[in-house]
């Protein structure tokens, strides 16, 4: 279920649902949407609530520790330290309070 999630193979992940193109890269579509002036409201209010949806799926997955199972522990331990949403956390409680 992850990697389809991941993959974007699931209903109503493809590009054509947004009414984009079909291209590798999210960036990819949005930036030739915008050239194109095909980017309308509705498609950039579906392209964010795409990316907040996935966002939310990230942190919940690594709150329930369900990212990395089985994995080398010092893989665990790199993207905890240097990748995770964890770590944008404490960066922004960091900023938060030298300010």
């Amino acid at each position: 279920m992850t990697s389809l999630l991941t993959t974007g193979s699931l209903k109503g992940q493809q590009s054509e649902d947004f009414g984009l193109a079909k291209t590798d890269k999210l960036a990819d579509e949005i930036a030739i949407a915008c050239f194109e002036s095909s980017l309308t409201n509705e498609v950039f209010y579906r392209q964010l609530l795409r990316l907040i949806y996935r966002l939310l799926f990230l942190m919940v997955a690594e709150g329930r520790e369900l990212l990395l199972i089985g994995d080398d522990v010092e893989k665990a331990r790199i993207y905890r330290e240097y990748y995770s949403v964890e770590r944008l956390r404490g960066l922004g409680r960091k900023t938060k309070l030298s300010a």
